[in-house]
């Protein structure tokens, strides 16, 4: 395995052009766009450096297929001249296959995993994209690998199971004991590593949504080859992934929001329904950091992408503030004194009494600083999981 490498993920903290990041947005919309308008404002900003952002963000599939669905340019042949060039329609149409070729691939390696797993009595819980690939939705989910959660000692098992089928840990990579997942795995036929999970987030994630907790809830979903896995059900599917990246990923501390796990949580919670928005809401509410992380990232959601915001959900002032400073930290435009800006924000929306007043309504002022000190006890480090 010494020729394959592990691609690390591309930097995603800007700064970005703030004209750019909107252009994506605009593209990326969750409702019918105007396509004059649209056309105009990729126009100013130029179609290449547009793919070349969404490339760099890792949503240039979306992209492509937002463009597509949307048919914003489906008056343009998609052509490809003698010397390499291709008009825009062609080159939104080679993205969109490139991008299927490599999501097939990793679907065969996927259903080959869970066939191993089944034969051994195990049915894996697929997360994040794997939970995507299995589903068959949505299509246009880039992936660096596959996450597959195999809570505690069944880990070990899943890893073997996984080396008896080709794979191989990557001899460059120390091994982390205390990671939330193991050695990441791989072969020369696979697109990207394979990820087995001991928990479903690091040591800042676990206590905010345990891994017992989504064991429970996983439920089971025949593949296309009749395989059988565990997948999230949609409100924790759209919760863990908000929780990886912003907790997981110190997004909290940074003061950031990483783009594609934005727009993937966006997509997934503009097509619930209610009773899948109660849900949602409702386990949120059980961590007062939980309920600020979804208020934040729907209001940055409605603000970038034009996500609806239905009840339960909100987009309070605080919330839409903050999101402001961090769309201004990552353009350039805001320039902070300290490395972890975040933390006075979650502790300042912690402490906000509007908050508070709903996760519990007839608590008072006293339940206003539990609820923040609940917030503040959160954020102290911890000692890694043993």
């Amino acid at each position: 395995m010494s020729d394959i490498r592990l691609v690390p993920a591309p930097s995603t903290r800007g700064p970005f052009d703030p004209a750019a990041i909107r252009a994506l947005g605009a593209c990326l919309a969750l409702t019918a766009p105007d396509v004059v308008l649209l056309r105009e404002t990729i126009k100013r900003v130029g179609l290449d450096p547009l793919f070349a952002l969404a490339d760099l963000l890792r949503l240039a599939p979306a992209l492509a297929t937002a463009l597509s669905d949307k048919r914003v340019f489906a008056d343009i042949p998609a052509v490809a001249l003698p010397d390499g060039r291709r008009s825009i329609a062609r080159l939104i149409a080679d993205e969109i296959a490139r991008h299927e070729e490599r999501r097939n691939v990793f679907a065969e390696r996927l259903e080959e995993i869970v066939a191993a797993c089944n034969a051994a009595g195990i049915e894996p819980t697929l997360i994040k994209g794997g939970r995507a690939l299995w589903l068959g939705e949505p299509r246009w989910r880039a992936m660096m690998d596959l996450d597959i959660l195999a809570p505690g000692a069944e880990a070990d098992r899943v890893q073997r199971l996984v080396k008896a089928l080709g794979y191989a840990e990557h001899p460059g990579l120390a091994e982390r004991p205390r990671r939330h997942h193991l050695s990441p795995l791989l072969r020369r036929d696979a697109p990207g590593p394979i990820e087995i999970h001991r928990r479903g987030g690091n040591r800042h994630a676990e206590p905010l949504l345990p891994t017992e907790e989504l064991a429970a809830v996983a439920e089971v979903r025949v593949g296309a080859r009749g395989g059988r896995a565990r997948v999230l059900p949609a409100p924790y599917h759209a919760l863990h992934a908000l929780t990886h990246h912003h907790v997981g990923h110190a997004a909290d501390a940074r003061g950031l929001i990483e783009f594609k796990g934005l727009y993937e949580f966006a997509a997934e919670v503009a097509r619930f329904g209610a009773e899948d928005r109660a849900a949602l809401g409702e386990r949120a509410r059980r961590h007062p950091r939980l309920l600020a992380a979804l208020d934040l990232w729907t209001a940055a959601a409605q603000d970038l992408f034009a996500a609806p915001v239905e009840a339960p959900l909100a987009a309070p002032a605080d919330a839409a503030a903050r999101w402001r400073r961090i769309f201004a930290r990552m353009t350039g435009a805001r320039r902070d004194r300290w490395k972890y800006p975040g933390y006075a924000e979650e502790l300042a929306m912690g402490f906000d009494a509007a908050r508070a007043a709903r996760l519990a309504p007839n608590g008072g002022p006293l339940a206003r600083w539990a609820l923040g000190w609940r917030t503040a006890f959160s954020l102290l480090p911890k000692n890694p999981y043993r």
